[in-house]
Parts: structure tokens; C-alpha cells; sequence
């Protein structure tokens, strides 16, 4: 539609609600984005990301499936844990931390997940679509270690 406009390469780890596509002559059309839910094991998860992100490092487009992300965006904190966490220094006033957008496998609780399954899994580098909450938990249960879970917003 517009063969001269551009987007803003993929920046892992921040958010943006709306891109710019620009135009010659100053003209700029704001273009907003969807978000989708993935979530990421392991303990690297800016590496597994960026992996599946349209833009490369070198400048070159791919195809992928996001233009940017950041941890928990949109979706707050949806990994409910297994106990509550107590908090540390006057943030301990507010009571115990009960979800999170990052912890171990062993401390979330997987079920709780069941309520925002329209997610995706990107476990050991491959992005995973499953088509039911089975699926997923199998996804997420795969790794015999206590991998790190991370809930990432991605943006579209």
C-alpha cells in the first residue's frame, strides 16, 4: 500500500502502543499494533525473541512474527504464583507479591494459566501456536530442569 514507508526496527525489551510509518514530504500515518501473548522458557528469554523478530541486527527483514516486546506490557503480570512472595522494603506494606511476568516454572502456577490461553510458547528457540491449554502446559512442562518463565508482550 505504501512501498516507501518504513517501521521502526525491532527493539526487544520496550514498549510501544503505536508505530510511525513515514513518508516523504512529513507525511506520517500512525498505525497501531495488536498484541499477542507468548511465553518464553527459558533463562534468556531476549535471545529466544529476537530470533523470531521481523527486523534483524544487521538491518535485514525476515520473515517473523513481531516488530518489538517487552516483558509483561499489556498483560501486567499473568503468571499467578504457587506462594505468595513477600516483598522487600516498604513495598512489603502492600502485602505479598502473588503474580509476576518472571519466575521459575517450580514457583508459577501453570494452571492459573488456563484463563489467558490465547497464548503462544517459545520454548528452546522454536515458536510454538498450541491449539489447547494441554498442549501448552505439555510445552511448558518439557525441560526436566526449573527453567525460568517469562510472559512477553508481543507487538504485531
Amino acid at each position: 500500500m505504501y512501498p516507501d514507508a518504513f517501521f521502526y526496527p525491532c527493539i526487544v525489551g520496550r514498549a510501544h502502543d503505536s508505530k510511525i510509518c513515514k513518508r516523504p514530504g512529513n507525511l506520517s500515518l500512525s498505525v497501531n499494533m495488536a498484541h499477542g501473548l507468548v511465553i518464553v522458557v527459558g533463562d534468556d528469554w531476549e535471545s529466544q525473541m529476537q530470533l523470531h523478530c521481523i527486523y534483524r541486527e544487521d538491518g535485514a527483514e525476515e520473515d517473523g512474527r513481531f516488530d518489538s516486546c517487552e516483558i509483561g506490557g499489556r498483560f501486567g503480570k499473568p503468571l499467578k504464583l504457587r506462594e505468595p512472595q513477600p516483598r522487600r522494603g516498604l513495598l512489603r506494606l502492600l502485602g505479598a507479591k502473588t503474580c509476576t511476568t518472571q519466575a521459575r516454572r517450580s514457583e508459577v502456577d501453570i494452571d492459573a494459566l488456563r484463563e489467558h490461553f490465547a497464548f503462544d510458547v517459545v520454548a528452546e528457540g522454536q515458536w510454538h501456536e498450541p491449539q489447547s491449554f494441554d498442549e501448552a502446559k505439555q510445552l511448558l512442562n518439557k525441560t526436566a530442569q526449573d527453567p525460568l518463565i517469562t510472559a512477553v508482550d508481543y507487538h504485531l
